[in-house]
């Protein structure tokens, strides 16, 4: 890809997470996405285009609101930055193409998964059932819906399944619904192979990053650390290094 080609990706990317701030902020809200315009979380000032600018407005306004000067949450440039980067990087491992464009989408909606289960420990319907809608489609395109569908419904029932465990064992939710339909996404998009790795990785990140929050005495024993995010990490590790793994593993 020439220079021109990565700083027009680069710049789609920051302006779809700014996209995907908002629907960080207003899904778990149960608002709509596209209306009223933008505005400041703590004042409700409309913002202007000035105010818009991925990252750079930001760090102009040294993270605070033009208006009210209350605090704007880095997570806002986090995500903008995070998102031009990873389209830059799928651009470069799957080309100018369909498949890009499949992927894109499915990271899109991988960071609004992170951010609002850390936020606010829910992953809206909305997000996996559109994971869903793509993987099945991607499976048409590849020829691999059969896979896609076994996988779908396999990744779902076992979480459901960890679910109903969890009830059982410790009168308490293992895993959330919104964790069920997630590993149902991620079968559809992977098919039956890179489910079980995606799932494999999810509970290798989660013992490993718990442990650590453990350690540090960040989180307590028993306190409840969402595992969307885990799930949604692990499923980007297979986009981008899967193969390498499988071959490495075998």
């Amino acid at each position: 890809m020439d220079l021109v080609f990565v700083i027009t990706v680069l710049v789609l990317g920051l302006v779809v997470g700014s996209f995907l701030n908002v629907c960080i902020c207003r899904l778990p809200q149960e608002r709509s996405i596209v209306y009223p315009p933008s505005n400041c979380p703590k004042c409700g000032h409309r913002l202007s285009f000035m105010d818009l600018v991925p990252v750079l407005s930001y760090f102009s306004l040294r993270g605070k609101c033009r208006y009210c000067k209350g605090a704007i949450s880095v997570r806002y440039p986090i995500v903008e930055i995070a998102t031009s980067l990873l389209f830059v990087s799928v651009f470069f491992k799957f080309g100018l193409g369909i498949d890009s464009v499949f992927h894109a989408v499915f990271v899109s909606l991988l960071i609004v998964i992170i951010f609002t289960d850390l936020e606010t420990q829910t992953i809206h319907d909305y997000l996996s059932f559109g994971g869903i809608v793509t993987g099945i489609l991607y499976g048409l395109y590849t020829g691999g819906i059969i896979s896609s569908l076994i996988a779908m419904v396999i990744g779902g029932l076992f979480f459901l399944l960890v679910r109903q465990i969890g009830w059982f064992l410790y009168k308490k939710e293992a895993m959330g619904e919104g964790d069920v339909l997630l590993a149902s996404m991620l079968g559809a998009f992977f098919g039956i192979e890179g489910m079980i790795l995606s799932i494999m990785l999810s509970f290798l990140l989660g013992a490993v990053i718990s442990l650590i929050l453990l350690g540090l005495k960040i989180k307590k024993r028993g306190e409840e650390i969402p595992f969307g995010p885990f799930m949604a990490v692990a499923a980007l590790v297979v986009i981008f290094f899967g193969p390498a793994i499988w071959s490495w593993y075998f």
